[in-house]
């Protein structure tokens, strides 16, 4: 097992990853346990490190979607490139960024009153490029209300967004004249 990692605080340590082993040891009388000890008072960075050092050694454990969430954390929360994030989080940079347009576009449904539960994230993807909440919004209830196979959502995302590109030329043409 990889050692624990504690912080070194003014009186004592807060374990940040091993709190099973530490405790194990503790149960069987163990009077010492090898551990990594840091000494971190940057409350950014005692946010992180405990973040990053349990998605490191809980790979096999710590599901993929949980490792997503706390990306996402350290992009929203510490300002972190998308690409740290996901080495951080031990993610490809194509798996980030795809949850987190997903996220986005959920986001924007939420504001329009559109509730996503339920909605594949696969469909969630799909719809992120329509950009125009009412054409997004009418899709979305579309989709809710026909419960399409893969292949059926698929065609009603495309028309939607030739709709949204129509409209978009349209507009576009008119501004022109």
């Amino acid at each position: 097992f990889p050692m624990p990692v504690l912080n070194k605080l003014k009186h004592g340590y807060f374990i940040w990853s091993g709190n099973h082993r530490t405790s194990s040891a503790e149960l069987v009388g163990d009077k010492t346990l090898d551990a990594y000890v840091v000494a971190v008072t940057d409350p950014r960075l005692h946010d992180i490190i405990p973040r990053v050092v349990n998605a490191v050694e809980a790979q096999g454990v710590m599901a993929r979607d949980e490792r997503l969430v706390h990306a996402r954390y350290l992009v929203e929360h510490h300002s972190m490139d998308q690409g740290d994030a996901a080495k951080l989080m031990c993610l490809s940079l194509q798996t980030l960024t795809q949850y987190l347009r997903g996220q986005q576009t959920a986001e924007r449904l939420n504001c329009q009153g559109v509730n996503v539960n339920g909605l594949p994230k696969t469909t969630l993807l799909r719809l992120a490029p329509i950009q125009d909440a009412s054409v997004l919004a009418q899709t979305v209830r579309l989709l809710q209300r026909e419960e399409p196979t893969g292949a059926e959502t698929d065609r009603i995302v495309r028309a939607a967004l030739a709709v949204y590109d129509q409209a978009l030329a349209n507009a576009q043409g008119e501004g022109e004249l």
